[in-house]
């Protein structure tokens, strides 16, 4: 009975209402000590009746720290010295700043991913517990990889470099929605680094959300304007969505300007020539086919013969100069 009474909608509304009076009440309150009750009487009804961070984000209620059950699972094995001077910490990425929990690092993982619409997935089509779960894997995903790594420091710029690594490995698995998923939330992280940005531009282009993919790229160059890999992929972006001319001018020529010598720019910028071409020819063969029936047209409506001079000086009007500017 207790248990059906807190798992309750009316009882989760009654807590999330009062979660946003004590928040009203810190605002006001001046003395420290008095905001870390309120905070510490927060983290108790969090975690006494179930509220999960996306409850949280939803009703905009801001928590210092989530109770255990609602942050992902620890690792395993950690600090089994207990002799250890390693601390089961997370800096905040300066020495300045003192050690954080990694459990403090989750929730400005999630607090920041809750500012983006990273819960609102349309490709995934999870609804907010699932992607809850999601987040947490993710999270215990990359920390893995620092883990792994060696890292000394474990701040939010080496977890966003870190989801960049899981993001290219999914594109070596071919995954491509995931790898959107990895460099988003590196992004969310780490907003003006240029790469995170370039890489998911290549990911979009895989699933074939052009726009999206142009429009990171463009970012990855203003972020930094001599980034060859950048312009690389934005002419890919466009080659694949069947913009050669602009693949050429806006991507491949100014990436080969800033690289001579690379020999995949040069690859593309001749394939995308010879698409070019191509087009080219079939509509010169379209506007031949047209001027042929204008020819036969005239020559039936007029009387004249299909090589006189006349019908041809007036179905040249439709020249190449018409059709191509």
């Amino acid at each position: 009975m207790a248990s059906s009474i807190v798992d309750s909608p009316i009882t989760t509304r009654i807590v999330l209402g009062f979660l946003r009076f004590l928040a009203f009440v810190a605002q006001s309150v001046p003395a420290p000590d008095q905001k870390e009750k309120i905070e510490s009487i927060k983290v108790l009804l969090i975690d006494i009746f179930n509220i999960t961070a996306s409850m949280l984000m939803i009703e905009g209620i801001s928590v210092n720290v989530l109770p255990s059950s609602n942050l992902p699972k620890k690792e395993e094995n950690v600090n089994a010295n207990a002799n250890s001077n390693t601390p089961n910490s997370i800096c905040t990425g300066s020495s300045t700043h003192a050690d954080i929990p990694r459990v403090l690092l989750f929730q400005e993982f999630n607090m920041v991913l809750s500012q983006t619409e990273f819960y609102y997935p349309s490709v995934i089509g999870q609804n907010h517990l699932d992607r809850e779960s999601y987040i947490k894997q993710v999270f215990d995903d990359a920390i893995e990889v620092l883990t792994k790594g060696g890292y000394e420091t474990l701040d939010r710029w080496n977890l966003a470099d870190a989801l960049n690594t899981l993001g290219n490995q999914a594109m070596a698995d071919l995954c491509y929605v995931k790898a959107i998923d990895m460099y988003a939330c590196a992004i969310a992280l780490w907003k003006n680094n240029p790469i995170f940005f370039c890489n998911r531009g290549a990911a979009l282009t895989k699933v074939c959300k052009f726009w999206d993919a142009t429009c990171d790229c463009y970012e990855a160059i203003r972020l930094e304007p001599r980034y060859v890999l950048a312009y690389y992929r934005l002419g890919c972006a466009y080659f694949e969505s069947g913009k050669n001319i602009e693949a050429i001018s806006e991507g491949f020529t100014k990436a080969l300007h800033l690289d001579p010598n690379n020999e995949d720019v040069l690859i593309s910028i001749e394939q995308a020539e010879n698409k070019i071409r191509e087009e080219t020819t079939k509509a010169k063969a379209k506007v031949n086919i047209i001027k042929m029936i204008f020819v036969v047209i005239l020559s039936t409506l007029l009387g004249i013969r299909e090589d006189s001079f006349r019908i041809y000086d007036i179905v040249n009007l439709v020249d190449d100069k018409t059709v191509f500017g």
